[in-house]
C-alpha cells in the first residue's frame, strides 16, 4: 500500500490530536506552575510559564499549518481540467478537504485554549 498523506483517515484526525496535546500541555504547565511557584518568575514583564505556553502555542500552530498545507496540496492534486473525477479521486478530494477544515478548526481551538493565559494570572484561583 502506498502512502497517501492527506488522504488517510489518520491524517484527517491529526489536527484534533495536536489541539488535545496542546490543551494538556498548557493546562499541565499552569497546574505545575501554581504547585511549584513558577508563576513568580518574570521574563520581559510576563510570567515565565506564560512564555512557555506561548512557545507551545506557536509550535501547535506550526504543526497545524503544516497539516493544513498538506490538505491543501492534496486537494489541489485532485483537481482536473474539465475531466470528471473517478471514485478514488472524489474520496481523496473529500479527505483532503476535511483535513484542511479540521486544521482550521483546531487552530481556532488552540486560540481559545490559550486566551485565558493572557487574560488571567496563572494562579487566578
Amino acid at each position: 500500500m502506498t502512502r497517501l498523506n492527506a488522504y488517510r483517515l489518520t491524517e484527517m484526525a491529526m489536527p484534533a490530536v495536536v489541539w488535545a496535546a496542546h490543551f494538556v500541555v498548557v493546562y499541565s504547565m499552569a497546574g505545575l506552575a501554581c504547585g511549584q511557584g513558577w508563576q513568580r518568575e518574570r521574563i520581559a514583564g510576563l510570567e515565565a510559564v506564560t512564555w512557555l505556553m506561548v512557545v507551545a502555542t506557536i509550535a501547535a500552530w506550526l504543526v497545524l499549518a503544516f497539516i493544513a498545507w498538506t490538505g491543501w496540496r492534496g486537494r489541489q492534486a485532485t483537481r482536473s481540467a474539465g475531466q470528471p473525477l473517478d471514485n478514488i479521486q472524489v474520496r481523496k478530494r473529500f479527505l483532503s478537504t476535511v483535513t484542511l477544515a479540521m486544521a482550521a478548526i483546531a487552530a481556532m481551538a488552540v486560540l481559545f485554549t490559550v486566551i485565558p493565559v493572557f487574560l488571567l494570572p496563572t494562579c487566578a484561583g
